[in-house]
């Protein structure tokens, strides 16, 4: 069916060119259109399965917050310390598909005085990588709610050797905050495609991502409380 389409269209647009007065603007004109259909059809699409991501996010958190606040207590266990179970490795693989990066680095730690823990999608960290503790690791030094972009070509020396240590060259950080408490960050490192790094969209995206992520991890908590 697509190929009868692109063959008609092809053919009625040579004979509207070849045997119409000022057929080529004309024809120019109608593909710009369609142009202009295809981005903004491009970009609802992209809207909704953006949306579809943060959905399930949100639901993938709750539904593992509701059944860790089932199960019986067990003292002062940190909730993201079921990082194996395989959640947030879903977790960071969904937000790694939407972005269509390398690699995703979802950090969490629920108790200020616990540790952090980390899933990785995609690429694995080399074993230079730093360790994902605010302290020992300079692209975690974040204050704020908002998107740091680093590139390894411009950052500073501190940030440009941690991407080196990372294998990455084009990185985005977002913080996952819970009032002035630190629940952890989400890195994105390098986009798939060779042409173009990391956009506007893909930081609104991990932005909102993290917002939600953030909140969906604090409702856990306190619902385990």
């Amino acid at each position: 069916v697509l190929g009868l389409v692109n063959a008609s269209v092809g053919v009625v647009g040579y004979e509207v060119a070849a045997h119409t007065e000022a057929g080529w603007p004309l024809v120019g004109l109608v593909l710009a259109g369609l142009a202009a259909l295809y981005v903004a059809y491009s970009e609802l699409l992209r809207e909704q399965r953006d949306l579809e991501a943060l959905s399930e996010v949100s639901l993938i958190v709750a539904r593992s917050g509701q059944q860790a606040a089932a199960r019986p207590a067990r003292g002062r266990d940190d909730p993201a310390a079921e990082l194996a179970s395989g959640e947030w490795q879903t977790i960071a693989e969904r937000i790694r598909d939407q972005l269509t990066a390398t690699r995703v680095v979802l950090h969490v730690r629920i108790r200020q005085d616990g540790p952090m823990h980390t899933a990785v999608a995609g690429r694995p960290l080399p074993e230079s990588a730093p360790t994902a503790t605010q302290r020992t690791d300079p692209m975690l030094r974040l204050h704020g709610s908002h998107v740091r972009q680093f590139r390894r070509i411009d950052a500073c020396q501190e940030i440009r050797q941690a991407m080196i240590r990372k294998d990455a060259h084009d990185a985005l950080v977002v913080p996952l905050n819970s009032g002035n408490h630190l629940l952890g960050a989400i890195e994105a490192h390098d986009r798939q495609s060779r042409w173009r790094g990391f956009g506007t969209a893909d930081i609104r995206l991990i932005g909102t991502m993290g917002s939600h992520l953030a909140t969906a991890i604090d409702n856990r908590r306190l619902l385990a409380t």
